[in-house]
């Protein structure tokens, strides 16, 4: 009873005759019964023929690529759920053409996600292993869009192989992330200075895209080369869509290189500041309750920021949250929270407009002295010595757009 219960819903829920063939004696496949609101159409014969194929799980087919059947095979069973139209089209590999079968307009519309869960049901209820709707089109359709990228791929080898040509090598890649990663400068413009052994990669038939769209990945690999090496992910994706932007903006492809080359300079130092306290060369260990302690931070950088704060947000014992900041990070947590704003403050004091007491006020810091002791502290000097030294005030404030 319930077994019939649920037919029936499927065939009302897809719009669609479902039909249940038992294998005969004689080796044959027969209709025994058809759920159905009205006559089902009778079967043709390319339907007769693939319900006769061996067939172990659940498979689709279109015919003339409007209308969708499915068979469900369940050992001495098999059931025929079809025709329906689908409001989003499959590129299901079996086609057939069948000439006079039913009429477009009289077949139900059925939503996609529906039909697909309506094919599953009875497998996954029969097999107790939970087949997925990804994995019933994977197995039944064609991937039109990898099946172009593959040509390619396929044709793109042949022709290097042919001619001689080859990417940049790989190691020097590596050689050149890894310097960003533990703030090696010297490695940094050495990797560069090297030159590529190979060529760049065409990532669009159009020249200067492809050009723009290398750089775009260039500075997206520094950004991550940069969270390995410490930097905080939210910092560096703000930083590194900052970069695209300009990337996208610059009307001379010529500066790309020079922008380039400058983000990798950036990420670059900006981790060498982070690790200046732990040594360059110790490697970044990796904890989640330190990772969400330090995003914190760093969203709450306007603050005045507490370990018992942090401690209680993350449930668990400011003790343990501060000896794993020293195991982790190289530093204590305080330091922590001071090297991040003072890594701010060395941005504001660049590139913005803010006074040294406007700036103090703005990260939390007591006083305008808390801010310059500690802002000595991590930079050698003070905070007004620095925004001499540094900040931008000959160029107008514009935006990565312009």
């Amino acid at each position: 009873m319930q077994h019939t219960v649920i037919l029936k819903h499927l065939s009302e829920i897809t719009g669609s005759p479902l039909r249940v063939f038992t294998l005969s004696p004689d080796g044959l496949w027969k209709e025994s019964i058809c759920y159905a609101k009205s006559a089902a159409p009778a079967l043709s014969p390319p339907l007769a023929e693939w319900l006769r194929e061996d067939i172990s799980v659940p498979s689709l087919a279109a015919v003339d690529g409007t209308r969708y059947y499915a068979i469900i095979p369940l050992e001495s069973v098999r059931y025929l759920l079809g025709p329906v139209r689908l409001a989003s089209a499959l590129s299901v590999r079996r086609q057939f053409a069948v000439e006079g079968e039913t009429q477009e307009d009289t077949v139900f519309l059925c939503d996609t996600a529906v039909f697909l869960q309506a094919v599953l049901l009875p497998w996954n209820l029969h097999t107790k292993k939970e087949m997925l709707p990804q994995e019933l089109i994977a197995s039944n359709c064609s991937d039109r869009s990898n099946i172009d990228v593959q040509k390619y791929y396929a044709r793109l080898t042949y022709e290097n192989r042919e001619t001689g040509s080859h990417h940049n090598a790989y190691s020097q890649e590596l050689r050149l992330l890894g310097s960003i990663e533990r703030g090696d400068i010297k490695l940094l413009e050495q990797c560069r200075d090297e030159g590529g052994s190979g060529k760049l990669g065409t990532l669009s038939p159009n020249a200067e895209r492809s050009y723009r769209n290398v750089s775009i990945a260039a500075v997206v690999l520094a950004s991550r080369a940069a969270i390995r090496g410490g930097m905080n992910p939210e910092a560096a994706f703000s930083l590194c869509d900052a970069y695209i932007m300009k990337i996208e903006a610059l009307r001379d492809i010529r500066e790309l290189q020079g922008l380039v080359g400058g983000a990798q300079n950036n990420f670059d130092s900006l981790v060498r500041f982070l690790r200046q306290d732990s040594g360059s060369t110790r490697q970044v260990q990796r904890h989640p309750l330190v990772e969400k302690a330090k995003n914190y931070v760093y969203d709450h950088l306007h603050e005045k920021i507490s370990l018992t704060n942090v401690a209680r947000l993350l449930h668990t014992n400011p003790n343990y949250i501060s000896n794993l900041f020293v195991r982790c990070e190289g530093i204590s947590f305080t330091d922590f929270v001071l090297r991040e704003k003072v890594a701010l403050a060395r941005s504001l004091l660049v590139y913005s407009q803010l006074s040294c007491r406007e700036i103090a006020s703005t990260l939390g810091f007591s006083s305008q002295s808390h801010f310059g002791r500690h802002f000595k502290r991590f930079s050698s000097m003070t905070p007004a010595q620095f925004q001499r030294q540094y900040a931008i005030t000959e160029l107008p404030e514009t935006s990565p757009e312009a």
